[in-house]
Order: structure tokens, then C-alpha cells, then sequence
């Protein structure tokens, strides 16, 4: 299994509603039919380490199926709106096999 885990730092404000466009846009890639087994998204809770606001657990079934999310269109839709929303600089991503 592959987890790709990501972090990101807000840019613009979000009132609720976008907020919760801006997570059901990342959680809707689980519906691609792509590899992806799950979508994990959230506010960061945290309040002493506070560098990044959402985080992401993606699991996939293999690194084939990595790959063909990181190339999928609905990927580069999601890339596209990140960079609208949060900052590009400021922003994590690991992917390991487990």
C-alpha cells in the first residue's frame, strides 16, 4: 500500500463553504477510479504546531496506481484549485510504501 500524504497552508480566506468545497474537491478523487482506496482530509486541530491548516492521507493500492493519480486529470484539476487557495511554497508532500 502507498500513502501520499500531503499539508497545506492557506493563502485566501475560506468562509465554511468554501472550506468544505475545498475538502469535498480533494476527497472526490476516491471516486476516479484510479487506485485510490481512501481520501483523508482535515482542518489542522493543532494548536501548537500551526505551520500548515489541512491535512491529507491518500491510500492507493500500489506505486502504478501513484503514478497514474499524480498523471490523472482529476489530479491536475485538484493542483490547480491548491494553487488558487493555498500556498505553494508552503506546502508538504511525502509518499511511502507501508
Amino acid at each position: 500500500m502507498v500513502f501520499h500524504v500531503a499539508f497545506f497552508k492557506r493563502i485566501v480566506p475560506m468562509d465554511a463553504n468554501t472550506e468544505l468545497d475545498f475538502m469535498n474537491r480533494v476527497k472526490a478523487v476516491k471516486k476516479a477510479d484510479i487506485g485510490v482506496i481512501d481520501v483523508f482530509m482535515g482542518k489542522n486541530i493543532n494548536k501548537t504546531f500551526t505551520q500548515f491548516d489541512y491535512g491529507l492521507v491518500i491510500t492507493l493500492k500500489d506505486q502504478d496506481a501513484l503514478h497514474a493519480y499524480l498523471s490523472h486529470p482529476k489530479h491536475k484539476e485538484l493542483v490547480d484549485f491548491l494553487n488558487r487557495v493555498t500556498s505553494s511554497t508552503e506546502r508538504a508532500v511525502v509518499d511511502f510504501v507501508d
